[in-house]
């Protein structure tokens, strides 16, 4: 079979996107990233964190494209602090009581 040659649109790597995101976006990113589905359990999470502090996300793919979001993340939040669009709120934390 001989092969069939196609023509697709890329994004070269080193390319930079100006993009707008709605901060309701920016939310749904927020809970995808911090939600629990991404992690089995604490120990997983407890092992990317591991992967990321060492560099080697590219040894797991959940961690390597949980960096990715966490990349994507941080940019949303760095062009909102630029462009004068965070708020500071004050807000109620509560933990979960260890049990004994």
């Amino acid at each position: 079979m001989t092969p069939k040659k196609e023509t697709i649109e890329v994004v070269p790597f080193d390319a930079t996107i100006n993009i707008s995101v709605t901060g309701n976006i920016y939310a749904r990113l927020t809970q995808l990233i911090f939600s629990n589905f991404l992690f089995e359990n604490e120990e997983e999470l407890k092992n990317m964190i591991e992967l990321f502090k060492s560099g080697r996300t590219n040894e797991n793919i959940k961690a390597y494209h949980l960096e990715t979001l966490l990349a994507l993340h941080q940019h949303i939040e760095e062009c909102a602090r630029e462009q004068k669009l965070i708020k500071i709120e004050e807000i109620e934390i509560s933990f979960k009581e260890e049990e004994n």
